[in-house]
């Protein structure tokens, strides 16, 4: 069984309400697969109790994704009315099909996705930065300032967002080394990985 499979199983058993540890254990049971590999994949699968107590703040963040989504593809029709490139209509259709994907992912509790989301809305900013300020801009600019401004405003709510869930929603691990005797007699290390417990079952407070 691959990665794939393992992160459905994963899944199930978050579902199930076991916290992260009791998962890498039963996990590593189930499937041969590093300890390590299993330990990488649940730092961004988010406990039952953590989907549960940031569903609020997720959702709020699915809210912002979808109008980003608008205003980017809005956006891009204006490039496309002002400049009549295709190439640049293309490109400035990327970032919507992108934020897409991000939001998709985000309604289904993938932890992974809020530190993408984090740089692109960096560089949402950065980019009306460096338009607005640095550049002398033509008429075609200056139309597309309003909905420019709106997704300024969306891009700092969405960086922090995905800042504040990124740091709740995945979890680290520690390695410890751990001295044990061999079925042959002999003394040997092996690694550990302790999950972080803080949101181990919906009900710990």
């Amino acid at each position: 069984m691959g990665h794939s499979e393992a992160i459905k199983l994963i899944e199930k058993k978050v579902k199930e309400g076991k916290g992260k540890q009791e998962i890498l254990t039963e996990v590593k049971k189930e499937i041969k697969i590093p300890r390590k590999e299993l330990a990488d994949i649940l730092q961004h699968i988010p406990t039952l109790a953590q989907r549960i107590k940031y569903k609020g703040l997720n959702t709020i963040l699915i809210v912002f994704l979808f109008i980003s989504i608008v205003v980017k593809s809005f956006k891009a029709w204006l490039v496309l009315e002002g400049t009549e490139d295709i190439h640049f209509f293309v490109l400035t259709l990327v970032l919507p099909i992108i934020y897409l994907f991000i939001t998709i992912e985000v309604a289904r509790f993938k932890a992974f996705t809020y530190k993408p989301l984090v740089i692109f809305s960096f560089l949402d900013i950065l980019d009306f930065i460096i338009i607005f300020l640095f550049m002398n801009f033509p008429d075609f600019f200056a139309s597309i300032l309003t909905v420019s401004i709106v997704n300024l405003v969306v891009a700092v709510v969405l960086l922090f967002l995905g800042m504040a869930l990124d740091k709740r929603m995945n979890s680290s691990y520690t390695r410890k080394y751990e001295k044990y005797t061999a079925k042959d007699g002999k003394k040997k290390t092996r690694i550990l990985y302790i999950m972080d417990e803080e949101y181990s079952s919906p009900t710990k407070k």
